[in-house]
């Protein structure tokens, strides 16, 4: 999904039940090395940052 400009960052960490998009963002550094919006970037300008690791998926409520 980072990899898509069709959706935007808020878009995707809302799809991925994140409470706020700073939790998704610190998360995703975490397991990149890179935020959601640097590693659109490297992928639109022809860079392969390389494989993302899994998130850690925030619990489902109720």
């Amino acid at each position: 999904m980072a990899r898509s400009g069709e959706l935007s960052i808020k878009e995707i960490s809302d799809r991925l039940r994140y409470t706020s998009v700073a939790n998704f963002t610190r998360i995703f550094k975490k397991s990149t090395g890179l935020t959601p919006g640097a590693y659109r970037d490297l992928v639109d300008a022809g860079t392969e940052p390389g494989p993302l690791l899994p998130l850690e998926r925030p619990p489902r409520l109720g």
